[in-house]
């Protein structure tokens, strides 16, 4: 899963994948020694990395007449 995450090449908009990353990695989750209140116990913001400064801000969305 974690190399699926790491795969995907996603541009323009936020997404949850650092997030996820970051709980696949967790040792609680790991374990599977976590419950509904992971987030509450384990996570705060600055556990993930900003975006890189040299990615671009904007999205371009094309889309294909069939």
């Amino acid at each position: 899963m974690i190399r699926a995450i790491d795969e995907y090449t996603i541009t323009g908009v936020e997404t949850t994948l650092p997030f996820c990353r970051f709980v696949m990695e967790h040792e609680a989750f790991v374990s599977g020694n976590f419950d509904t209140h992971f987030v509450q116990h384990h996570f705060k913001p600055e556990y993930i990395k900003p975006y890189k400064e040299d990615e671009p801000d904007s999205c371009i969305c094309g889309f294909r007449k069939c």
